[in-house]
């Protein structure tokens, strides 16, 4: 075969091979992803994520530890003042004060506190609130008081566990399940001392109150001197 016929044979072959590679290969600006590619990204996060989230500790772990600390101290807070409820008790013919609102409760009691924040939960939006229903009634005359509830934390966040301070002053905290229990004890009805009035709608909240600048949610400002 003449060399011409020859080279025209391999030039032929040749654009048929460059044209079967470029038919083969897929355009660089359409590729997808390669076996290869798949690889290296299961290494990066088998491998390589596992020691950042060591060496950087999550946000998420930063916030549970925040939350424990605060549930730790709601659970202290809220033991100072079921134990300043049941020494007012105690002054008063042991029983409970006839109160009508929450902080009129907290005012009367805080001389008995060593710090007035003990009445705040540390968590935000989250409030201690007085079982009303004890008001006015003798702390023998409560058939169940490691049951009966004195204080109980109200939070925006079911999840949390809520403080609860008992009529034989011990507390705990509560999970989701043990708050059916709670609610319950705190709807019920004791009979009260024979002749015993509720106390003024504002009681130890009055213009003249000592105490009244302690509760900055009321918005008052200590009396002048």
């Amino acid at each position: 075969m003449p060399f011409s016929a020859l080279g025209k044979n391999a030039m032929n072959s040749s654009k048929f091979e460059t044209s079967l590679e470029s038919t083969s290969a897929p355009v660089a600006g359409k590729r997808g992803t390669t076996t290869l590619q798949v690889l290296v990204g299961i290494v990066f996060v088998v491998c390589v994520v596992p020691v950042f989230a060591t060496l950087h500790p999550s946000t998420q772990s930063a916030a549970d530890s925040a939350s424990s600390d605060q549930r730790s101290t709601a659970l202290k807070n809220i033991k100072q003042i079921t134990a300043a409820m049941i020494m007012y008790a105690n002054d008063f013919d042991g029983t409970f004060p006839y109160a009508q609102q929450t902080l009129s409760a907290m005012a009367i009691t805080s001389p008995y506190v060593k710090d007035t924040k003990s009445y705040q939960s540390p968590t935000k939006g989250g409030k201690f609130l007085y079982n009303l229903n004890v008001g006015g009634v003798l702390m023998t005359d409560i058939p169940e008081p490691a049951l009966s509830v004195l204080w109980f934390e109200k939070l925006p966040n079911p999840k949390l566990k809520n403080a609860v301070g008992f009529v034989d002053g011990h507390a705990k905290l509560i999970n989701e399940n043990e708050r059916v229990a709670v609610n319950k004890s705190v709807a019920l009805k004791f009979k009260r001392v024979k002749g015993s009035n509720p106390l003024p709608i504002n009681e130890g909240l009055g213009k003249n109150s000592t105490y009244l600048w302690r509760f900055p949610e009321v918005g008052a400002t200590p009396p002048p001197k």
